[in-house]
């Protein structure tokens, strides 16, 4: 209607009688009878909002439901943000041929929601949730095929699926939020729920950056990418979405990993240059007295690295033995897990029957407080790694820094080890910056405040949210760990110093808590025994939960 009122009588009458809709809507609205509520409490609407949000990425099922929200509206309003202009300079479109077009989108979820009852009668209500996602993805690809074809039928026959699919979707996740929320918290979930409309702004704003620098076009691909995004997040599981993001990601980074071993030499002579422009006086001079031959020993030491990992990336991709191992271990490797899954409660039962039977209560608690131990700092910090590493990667690709993805990435893995993946990551990402951007200082600086933030979202949202105090050690402890564990057994015993040394201080704090319970603490005479924790309280309320 809208572009059949500008082609008929122009802008200005078309936007007024929008505005006299709005009003009439605002109207009936408010003649809406609505019964006389029951005093309640005043509560925190912040209060609110985190009970709301507490319950929703805390739920298996709405969570997923949020994030594929979240991202329908960032991809859709991407579409939306260069499509008028696109259909009137590629598809011959004029007011009117854009107003039908993207009318398609309301008839389509006229349709959808017309058949809906029928649709969830015959399919299953998960294959229903399904169908808008995977629809959203066929027509971002229709929408593409159109920088392929330029008809405004496709372009119509997008927007209609656009409108159809997800309408479905729509039904179908306000049924499933409805009958999963408590009848207290429906209120705070919708709330949630509708703040990924949010995402709207966003896309908009994405597609006016991307469009203006390289084209409607990449704004539609960028969208289909999106959408199959969002598609994933329903269809498949998140381990899955691992695997295709980084199947996605593997070119990419094979040939930054090349190119940076190729420039490391140059990248070293370039530093030192650096170092011999800007260094302190005092500096040099400690330099020149120590007799160390700075830029040949380390011109040295760049040119081996460079020439590993060149000799490493040649073995991997052409290496026949190699190859051999590598297919051995993708096929050996979901048959060893595979049997392990299948067995695993036979093996436990078996060890369990071997256990004294006079301290098999004692046995199988430890057991469960090293696993709790363990595996909340192994999952923890898996998830920190994979959040960091994202948000590196990301921005110091944004930053413009060359070879950003494999930096950031090698930086988020890195901190498994504690203190590793900032020292290591920061350093690289630094020096290279230097490289390249001198005398740039404000992008130098960009790429220091990036690691900057990500350490300050490491130490005082990430680690204390996913990981918390489940570890159970001091600060000191995991530097003596790190130290130990990696003198000991090198970088493996790094990867495994803070699970090893978190068992070891159940074991410790086990012993500890019956040495001051025992005679031999408490004397002869009767005294009050001493309580203390085997594992740290928060992780016990987390398993609790």
């Amino acid at each position: 209607m809208g572009g059949v009122l500008v082609g008929w009588v122009g802008a200005a009458p078309a936007f007024g009688f929008a505005a006299a809709l709005s009003i009439m809507a605002v109207v009936l609205l408010a003649g809406i009878f609505e019964p006389v509520r029951e005093p309640a409490p005043r509560r925190h609407p912040f209060r609110d909002i985190k009970e709301g949000a507490n319950f929703v990425f805390r739920h298996a099922l709405l969570r997923p439901v949020f994030i594929t929200q979240f991202i329908f509206n960032t991809a859709s309003f991407l579409i939306l943000a260069v499509f008028v202009p696109y259909a009137v300079r590629h598809l011959g479109l004029d007011a009117v041929g854009v107003g039908i077009t993207l009318a398609m989108y309301g008839a389509g979820m006229v349709v959808g929601a017309f058949f809906a009852t029928r649709v969830m009668r015959r399919l299953r209500f998960g294959t229903v949730i399904a169908l808008g996602p995977i629809t959203g993805f066929v027509a971002s690809a229709v929408m593409a095929l159109t920088t392929l074809f330029p008809t405004p039928l496709l372009a119509g026959l997008s927007f209609f699926l656009l409108g159809a699919g997800p309408i479905l979707w729509v039904i179908s996740t306000t049924t499933l939020r409805q009958s999963v929320t408590p009848p207290r918290l429906l209120g705070r979930v919708s709330a949630i729920n509708i703040m990924a409309y949010g995402a709207r702004p966003l896309g908009a704003a994405l597609g006016a950056l991307v469009g203006d620098a390289y084209g409607a076009e990449a704004c539609f691909y960028l969208a289909m990418a999106g959408f199959g995004a969002q598609a994933l997040v329903i269809v498949v599981s998140s381990i899955l979405i691992l695997v295709v993001a980084m199947v996605i990601l593997a070119p990419m980074l094979s040939d930054q990993v090349a190119r940076f071993a190729t420039d490391l030499p140059l990248l070293i002579k370039t530093l030192v240059q650096r170092f011999d422009e800007l260094a302190p006086l005092w500096i040099k001079d400690a330099v020149a007295q120590s007799g160390a031959d700075v830029q040949g020993s380390v011109t040295g030491i760049a040119g081996k690295a460079a020439e590993w990992i060149l000799t490493l990336l040649s073995t991997l991709l052409s290496g026949g033995m190699a190859l051999v191992n590598l297919v051995s271990l993708l096929v050996v490797t979901p048959i060893v897990a595979f049997y392990l899954l299948e067995d695993w409660d036979h093996m436990v039962a078996k060890v369990d029957s071997w256990l004294p039977r006079d301290h098999v209560d004692s046995v199988r608690a430890l057991g469960r407080d090293i696993n709790t131990a363990m595996a909340g700092f192994i999952r923890g910090q898996g998830t920190v790694c994979l959040l960091l590493g994202t948000f590196y990667a990301i921005g110091l690709s944004l930053a413009g820094l060359k070879f950003g993805l494999a930096i950031g990435l090698v930086a988020g893995l890195l901190t498994f080890i504690p203190y590793a993946g900032a020292l290591f990551g920061g350093a690289l990402a630094i020096g290279v910056a230097l490289v390249q951007f001198w005398p740039d200082q404000w992008s130098i600086l960009l790429v220091v405040a990036i690691f900057m933030l990500g350490q300050f979202l490491e130490g005082n949202v990430l680690s204390p949210k996913l990981v918390g105090k489940r570890v159970g050690l001091h600060p000191v402890w995991l530097m003596f760990a790190l130290f130990a564990f990696g003198y000991a057994f090198g970088f493996v015993g790094l990867l495994l110093a803070v699970p090893m040394a978190a068992a070891a201080g159940v074991l410790v704090r086990f012993g500890l808590q019956h040495y001051l319970n025992s005679k031999l603490y408490l004397g002869t005479e009767k005294a009050t025994p001493v309580p203390l924790e085997v594992i740290p309280k928060a992780a016990t309320k987390r398993r609790s939960k």
